[in-house]
């Protein structure tokens, strides 16, 4: 009901003095008083009377904490104890308040929603706003009963767009409200063709209106008066507002106004001193109605204010209230005696004080949102009871002892009509209710607020015809006797700067907007007046047609170079693969180096003898085709990458079914299969048959559809990359492949009997199923990354493959070589393998048959 702490007492933080007593408020506590009383005397809760405290927080974060930890405090501790009970679980507490109505402002209700989270205690706002407090992970017991930001911020946007406003300045504040509000305004703009001429954010002790407060005041209002701003919305607390409005009248400082849900409906604001010299002011408050009965209500304690003077205590102690009675047309009596300690006065010892409650019943004919509100809210919390306690209009069947997050839950999902209003509350605890939209009438001497429009959810802003038409034409007025326009230009309007008519001359086809960051067509330039909108003009500039893959550039005078986007080689990835591709590549020619020096050893001719180096070399090849998947893409570079690796890694795996296909033949005993076999025992006859069918394959490829470099222009970007060409010859591909190492594995299958020497399948085994699962998983992949998200999936499929088939194949032969040099003889291979066979059962005489 008061608006600003005074000050503390340091020496008793309990003691708080508040200031600037506000009749909104006290009106809206017996708004509240009045609902209470209502379902009280109803049926809605039998045998059950809702009780209630009143705090008032002074819009004061410490004093809105210090009320609400009291509002925690468990119903069994004692009424007076100042102490606060911590329990280990919150959701068996039981409060003596079930549930909060407030706070009014957003930037209080933040800080009281947090802590009446954690014991899940309803609290409904009746004109918190801020689009924050839908944030149900922070503020979960938070609901209120009007609407969100988001959605005024939209119907803000959407009357500039209706009044065809061409240039909008904003101003917001440094807190949880306007710096929300004002940033959504600002989004919304640029989507239409608006120009925000300045955007404002006032700094959080701008209310305090010190001496800081003025030098940033003086810079608010020297941007409204030099810049081209047709209308200035306004999305700050009320205090502020007034400041600067304060300012504006006193300057005569005209301009549109558009006000936000906090001072919309200001009595206070719209009852300053000059306020008429400010110009229009629109406002949005979201729908309402009058509270039924309240007005009468208000009329019958008349009498026994009347008949009490005292009935109200000190609260309609006026210090400054002549304006208000010439304002509002309020009686006041004047009477005689000492003033009260906490009222400054004037005039001696005449406390002035409203007798007749003139004005109060002026203020309920207002328009006055936040009072419908709070009996939404109270009517709420009521119908959450009704069904939580599981009531009829007799009985209730259940007690009154529940937990406060019970009540929240049945108060989330309530769904009544109250008034021919519905309310119910979505995910976000947030109501579905529109906007009206509102005209000060600052000469009229009763009610000063006029609802001319509305704003549904849906994005329709509905206004007079003869209101959008005014706006649409405001800025161009009927031609009076004027110059002559120069050649090539036709006329426009006169505008009225003052008493003195200004002739604008517009090139024909075009319209006159703003400035701003307004563009003209080609070939115009914009000329801006200060205060007027400006025009397009001829340049005297050619335009020409930029080339194919280049584009304007950003002053648009020249042109320039689409950007390339491919797999540099200074992109992470990049050097990641050519790392691993280099150390493969000199791990490989280590190995060959090895294999060169005991080339004559049984273990390197056990291996396949000179098909190993073939191996090699193959494997070589598909390491260096990695390179080829990094840089900017050629069509050289595309042909070369994937045919390169699919026909050397066929060779590879063709040398290694040769390898086993001979020594599956050296250890069959059968002499009558023995000698089948035998005759196909020719490695090079495998290979050449292998790679035939692969390089048939490749042919195909080459001659039908190959691969190429492709273009994709997307954002003012050039995506350079390769394309595969025929994706079903390169499917086949990788599946002949894929067939090799399932003969692969079917040798290494009936090798298992064969030495440990020989048992070199099973390792090749492991490398084929990683060829298996890499190139598996690489189609998948394909089908839902970007093309340049590809070629470096391509690559390291290819690392993995050459280098697990490389690692499997040759890292056994090389740690014989190495570390088991005793065996690496022929006597020695011929002793392992006789003892090896007399394990499994197989006589000597048999193995020498």
């Amino acid at each position: 009901m008061q608006q600003a702490i005074a000050s503390y007492d340091l020496q008793l933080l309990d003691t708080v003095n508040c200031t600037d007593f506000d009749l909104t408020a006290f009106l809206g506590t017996l708004v509240m008083l009045y609902s209470i009383e209502q379902i009280n005397n109803s049926t809605m809760l039998p045998n059950i009377s809702l009780g209630y405290k009143i705090h008032d927080t002074c819009s004061d974060s410490p004093t809105a904490i210090r009320t609400v930890l009291g509002f925690m405090q468990d119903k069994n501790q004692p009424a007076d104890n100042c102490s606060i009970s911590i329990p280990c679980n919150f959701s068996t507490l039981e409060p003596r308040v079930k549930a909060v109505i407030g706070e009014e402002s957003s930037e209080i209700s933040t800080v009281v929603a947090r802590l009446l989270a954690v014991p899940m205690i309803a609290q409904i706002s009746y004109a918190s706003t801020s689009q924050v407090l839908s944030d149900k992970s922070k503020y979960p017991s938070f609901l209120r009963t009007v609407s969100s930001d988001v959605h005024q911020a939209k119907a803000i946007v959407e009357l500039i767009k209706t009044l065809s406003f061409h240039s909008i300045g904003l101003i917001g504040s440094d807190d949880e409200y306007g710096k929300y509000g004002i940033e959504n305004i600002a989004d919304g703009l640029e989507n239409l063709t608006v120009c925000s001429a300045f955007k404002e954010i006032l700094p959080s002790y701008f209310s305090q209106n010190d001496s800081q407060t003025q030098s940033e005041l003086s810079e608010v209002i020297d941007k409204i008066k030099n810049s081209t701003a047709e209308a200035i919305v306004i999305f700050t607390k009320d205090l502020n507002v007034e400041l600067i409005l304060e300012e504006a009248a006193r300057q005569n400082l005209s301009r549109t106004w558009i006000a936000s849900d906090t001072w919309s409906t200001s009595t206070r604001i719209a009852s300053m001193d000059g306020i008429r010299k400010i110009g229009r002011v629109f406002g949005f408050i979201w729908k309402t109605k009058k509270v039924p009965g309240f007005e009468e209500h208000i009329r019958s304690i008349q009498k026994k204010a009347k008949e009490d003077p005292s009935y109200w205590g000190p609260f309609l102690a006026c210090p400054n209230t002549s304006a208000a009675s010439d304002r509002w047309n309020c009686s006041f009596e004047v009477k005689k005696g000492e003033p009260e300690d906490d009222v400054d006065n004037d005039s001696g010892n005449d406390t002035v004080t409203c007798m007749d409650l003139g004005c109060f019943v002026q203020h309920v004919q207002m328009f006055t949102g936040e009072h419908y509100a709070i009996y939404l809210a109270v009517n709420a919390i009521a119908q959450g009871l009704r069904s939580l306690l599981r009531c009829d209009d007799v009985k209730c069947e259940r007690n009154t002892d529940f937990y406060p997050w019970e009540l929240h839950d049945a108060v989330s999902k309530v769904n009544f009509t109250l008034n021919d209003t519905n309310v119910a509350f979505d995910e976000n605890g947030d109501p579905s209710i529109g906007y009206n939209i509102l005209s000060w009438n600052t000469s009229s001497v009763e009610i000063p607020f006029e609802i001319i429009g509305e704003y549904n959810l849906c994005g329709n802003v509905t206004l007079p015809q003869s209101l959008v038409d005014e706006f649409t034409s405001i800025a161009v007025r009927p031609p009076a006797p004027r110059p002559p326009c120069p050649r090539m230009l036709r006329a426009g309007g006169s505008v009225l700067i003052g008493t003195l008519p200004l002739f604008l001359c517009f090139v024909p086809g075009l319209q006159a907007i703003l400035g701003c960051d307004k563009q003209c067509r080609p070939g115009y330039g914009l000329k801006k007046s200060r205060g007027l909108r400006s025009r397009c003009v001829p340049t005297g500039v050619q335009c020409s047609t930029c080339e194919e893959n280049m584009t304007s550039s950003a002053n648009r005078s020249t042109c320039v170079s689409l950007k390339e986007k491919y797999l540099e080689w200074s992109d992470p990835a990049a050097v990641t693969l050519s790392v691993f591709s280099a150390i493969g590549i000199l791990f490989l020619l280590s190995i060959a180096a090895l294999l060169v020096k005991h080339r004559n050893t049984p273990i390197v001719k056990g291996a396949g003898g000179q098909s190993c180096f073939v191996t090699l070399v193959s494997l070589c090849a598909c390491f260096c085709s990695v390179y080829t998947f990094i840089g900017r893409p050629t069509c050289l570079s595309c042909k070369v990458g994937l045919p390169l690796f699919t026909v050397c890694f066929t060779l590879s795996v063709s040398c290694i079914v040769a390898n086993l296909f001979q020594i599956f033949v050296g250890f069959v005993f059968d002499a009558e299969l023995s000698a089948k076999v035998r005759r196909f025992n020719r490695p090079v006859a495998i290979v050449t048959a292998c790679m035939g069918m692969q390089g048939l394959l490749c042919l195909l490829w080459f001659v039908l559809s190959p691969p190429t470099m492709i273009e994709d222009k997307k954002d003012q970007v050039i995506n350079l990359t390769c394309t595969r060409g025929s994706d079903i010859i390169f499917g086949i591909q990788l599946a002949y492949t894929a067939f090799l190492c399932i003969v692969c594995f079917l040798f290494a299958f009936k090798g298992k009997r064969l030495p440990d020497l020989y048992k070199n399948a099973s390792f090749v085994t492991i490398s084929m199923l990683i060829y298996l699962v890499v190139w598996v998983l690489f189609f998948p992949m394909y089908m839902h990354l970007m093309k340049t998200d590809v070629q470096p999936i391509e690559a390291t499929a290819i690392l993995v493959a050459t280098g697990s088939l490389l690692c499997c194949h040759f890292c056994p032969k090389c740690y014989l070589i190495l570390f088991k040099k005793e065996i690496n003889e022929e006597r020695a291979i011929l002793e392992r393998i006789r003892k090896h066979f007399e394990n499994k059962g197989i006589s000597t005489v048999t193995l020498g048959r």
